[in-house]
């Protein structure tokens, strides 16, 4: 995560572009050996979506800093990242242990698009004649759709787990 933010935030759009490119590739790898030899654990499962988390938002973070991406949608998707945090440990705590939450479609979807962003916009600052504002503009808009819904959806679907299982005793 560092080496990324240190080449995003010093405009070297094209060697960040292809470490995200690694990382995006190490961690579909991990994934897949992880599967593969059947080596998963809770807190490994947890560890990977925590970090594919953080290098999202550190990488908009820094594309916001460099005036690449609005702050508008970089506090959207900070803040739904941060909910889905907390509102998970405070489900934890007060009503019941959660072993492992399987991401609902739409959630895939969002995060597939919050990643193709950063990669378009990445690609669009290192490369400004291979990427139209117009796409940019579409895309923008469109994780901030899948990241409010997503946002709903979770506050909805655990909200009503918590009214069903109750606060522990």
């Amino acid at each position: 995560m560092p080496p990324i933010a240190w080449q995003l935030l010093h405009a070297e759009y094209r060697v960040a572009l292809v470490m995200v490119f690694v990382a995006g590739i190490s961690d579909g790898l991990d994934g897949w050996l992880a599967r593969w030899g059947n080596w998963r654990s809770r807190f490994g499962a947890a560890l990977d979506a925590f970090a594919d988390k953080l290098l999202l938002v550190v990488t908009f973070s820094c594309l916001w800093w460099q005036d690449l991406l609005p702050l508008w949608l970089v506090a959207v998707v900070v803040a739904r990242d941060v909910y889905l945090i907390v509102g998970g440990l405070v489900y934890n705590h007060w009503f019941e242990r959660i072993d492992a939450v399987e991401p609902s479609r739409l959630s895939k979807w969002n995060t597939a698009l919050q990643i193709g962003l950063a990669v378009f916009t990445l690609v669009g600052a290192a490369w400004p004649e291979f990427m139209s504002a117009q796409a940019l503009f579409l895309l923008n808009r469109l994780v901030l759709l899948t990241t409010v819904i997503t946002f709903a959806d979770y506050a909805w679907t655990w909200s009503l787990k918590a009214r069903d299982v109750g606060i522990k005793r």
